[in-house]
C-alpha cells in the first residue's frame, strides 16, 4: 500500500504508516532476542556472551548498509511527493545493484576474519571460539542480512510499511522454530543461533523479491534494471553514506562499551549484552517514528509543504515523549524481571540491572533524538546527522565509558551513564541546527513565492 502524506490528517496518516514499522521493529528485536533467549535458556554463559557480543559487532556493519539505504528511501519519497513515478524502477534497480556489491565485501571481510574480530572486541577467553564462529557464520550470510534490511528501506521509500512487516514476521517465525531446533534440539549453541538467523532472513528476502516482481505498481520494474545508474547511484551514496557512517560509528561506540564490559569478565559481558537487547525493545516507538518521519518529511519536501513536514515532527515528538517516560518508569520498577527473560543466571541479571539503571535514561533523550534526526534526514540533511552521531559517540560516549571504567571500585552503573550523557550533548547540537534549518526553509519559501508570482505576471 502506498501512502500519500501530502494531504489529509497528519496524525492519522503518520500513525497508520508508523504502526507497521513499529510492529516490524518489534519483530526484528524479537528476532534478535530469540537467539539470545535460546542460548540463555538452553545454552551456556559462553553462548550468551558470544551471541550478545557477536551480534553487536555484526549489527554495526549491517547498520552501515541500512543507513546507506536511507539515500534510496529519500529519493523514492521525494519523487512520490513530487508525483514523479517514472524513474522509481530505475532507482530501485540501482539500489539493489549497489547493495549487492556491498554484501560481497562484507561476506569476505566478516566471514574470513572471525578470530581477528573476536579479538578486537575483547571476547572473554571462555567464549572466544564461540564468538568467532558466530561472527563468521553471520558474515558468510551477509548477502541475506544486507538484502533483508535494504528491501525494507525500498518499501518504506515507496510509502509501503506493511510488506516489510509481513517479511519480518515470516523471518521471525522461521527463526524461532530453527533456534529451538538447533540450540535446544541439536545442542549447537551460538553457532546454531547464527545458522537459524541466516536461513530465516533468506526466506524473508525471497518473499520480498517476489512481492516486488509480482505486485501491480504505478511504475515499471524489470530484472535488467538491476545495474549501475549514472543518474541515481551517486545520489544514493551521497545522501545515504552520511547516515550509514553515522550508524556504523554509533554502533561501534556501543560495541566499544560492550568491549569494556567484556574485559570485566563473563558476568559483566553477558549482563551488558542482555541489557543492550532489552533497551532495544524499550526504544522501539521513538525509533519507529524517526524512521517513518523521514519518509513523511521527504514526501512533503518534494511537494513544497514545509509546515506540514514540521507539524508531522511535532506529532511524533509528543507521542515519543509520553512513551519514553512510561518506559523509564517500567524499567526502574521491573528491571530485573525484564532481564530475567534473557537469562536464568542471577549474577548476569544483577550485572545487567546495574548497567540498566543508568542506561535507561537514554530512552528519554533518544525520544527527541530519533524524531529530530528523522526530520533532518527527510530534508536530505544527512551530513549533519553524521556529525551529530560521531560527536556523541567519539567525543563523549567512548571516552567517558573508558574513563568511568577506570574508577575503582568498577561500577557498571557509572559506566552506563556515558551513553545518556553523549545523547544529551547531541540534543544541544540538534537545537542549534534546527534553528538554522528553519531560517533556510523560510528563505526557500520566500524565493518560491517570488518565482510563482513572476509566472503569474508573465
Amino acid at each position: 500500500m502506498k501512502y500519500d502524506f501530502t494531504e489529509g490528517s497528519i496524525t492519522k496518516k503518520l500513525f497508520l504508516f508508523v504502526l507497521p514499522i513499529l510492529l516490524s521493529l518489534i519483530l526484528q528485536q524479537l528476532y534478535g532476542a530469540v537467539d539470545l533467549w535460546a542460548v540463555g535458556k538452553f545454552g551456556t554463559k559462553a553462548d550468551s556472551s558470544a551471541v550478545s557480543t557477536g551480534y553487536q559487532l555484526i549489527s554495526i556493519f549491517i547498520n552501515l548498509v541500512s543507513g546507506l539505504a536511507m539515500g534510496t528511501t529519500i529519493i523514492l519519497s521525494n519523487k512520490i511527493g513530487a508525483k514523479e513515478d517514472k524513474d522509481l524502477g530505475v532507482v530501485i534497480g540501482a539500489s539493489i545493484f549497489l547493495f549487492f556489491i556491498c554484501s560481497i565485501f562484507l561476506t569476505v571481510g566478516l566471514g574470513m576474519n572471525g578470530d581477528s574480530l573476536a579479538k578486537l572486541i575483547k571476547a572473554p577467553s571462555t567464549a572466544f571460539s564461540k564468538t568467532s564462529q558466530y561472527i563468521s557464520i553471520l558474515g558468510y550470510g551477509s548477502i541475506f542480512l544486507v538484502s533483508y534490511n535494504v528491501l525494507g528501506g525500498i518499501f518504506r521509500g515507496l510509502g509501503d510499511s506493511r510488506t516489510p512487516l509481513i517479511a519480518v514476521g515470516i523471518a521471525t517465525v522461521v527463526n524461532i522454530g530453527l533456534d529451538v531446533l538447533f540450540v535446544k534440539g541439536y545442542n549447537m549453541g551460538a553457532s546454531g543461533a547464527a545458522i537459524a538467523t541466516i536461513i530465516a532472513q533468506a526466506v524473508s528476502v525471497a518473499f520480498s523479491f517476489a512481492v516486488i516482481k509480482l505486485r501491480k505498481n504505478s511504475f515499471e520494474f524489470k530484472i535488467n534494471m538491476i545495474q549501475y545508474s549514472e543518474k541515481y547511484t551517486k545520489r544514493i551514496i551521497l545522501l545515504g553514506s552520511p547516515v550509514g557512517v553515522n550508524a556504523f560509528l554509533v554502533g561501534f561506540s556501543f560495541t566499544f562499551v560492550l568491549g569494556v564490559a567484556n574485559s570485566l569478565g563473563i558476568n559483566a559481558s553477558a549482563g551488558v549484552g542482555i541489557t543492550e537487547r532489552l533497551i532495544g525493545f524499550l526504544m522501539l516507538i521513538p525509533m519507529a517514528f524517526g524512521s517513518g518521519l523521514a519518509t513523511f518529511v521527504a514526501q512533503n519536501v518534494g511537494a513544497n509543504k514545509h509546515k506540514r513536514a514540521k507539524d508531522g515532527m511535532y506529532v511524533s515528538l509528543l507521542i515519543s515523549f509520553v512513551v519514553a517516560v512510561l518506559m523509564i518508569a517500567i524499567t526502574l520498577i521491573w528491571g530485573e524481571k525484564l532481564l530475567s527473560i534473557f537469562s536464568n543466571d542471577s549474577d548476569v541479571i544483577f550485572a545487567g540491572n546495574e548497567f540498566l539503571k543508568a542506561y535507561c535514561f537514554d530512552i528519554f533523550f533518544t525520544a527527541f533524538l530519533f524524531c529530530y534526526l528523522g526530520y533532518f534526514n527527510g530534508y536530505g540533511k544527512t551530513t549533519f546527522t553524521m556529525i551529530c552521531g560521531v560527536t556523541g559517540a567519539f567525543v563523549f560516549r567512548i571516552p567517558l565509558s573508558y574513563l568511568f571504567s577506570l574508577i575503582q571500585p568498577i561500577n557498571l552503573f557509572v559506566i552506563g551513564l556515558a551513553t545518556p550523557i553523549g545523547t544529551l550533548i547531541q540534543l544541544f547540537m540538534i537545537a542549534f541546527y534546527y534553528h538554522h534549518l528553519q531560517k533556510s526553509i523560510r528563505i526557500m519559501e520566500v524565493n518560491l513565492e517570488k518565482k510563482q508570482s513572476l509566472k503569474i505576471k508573465e
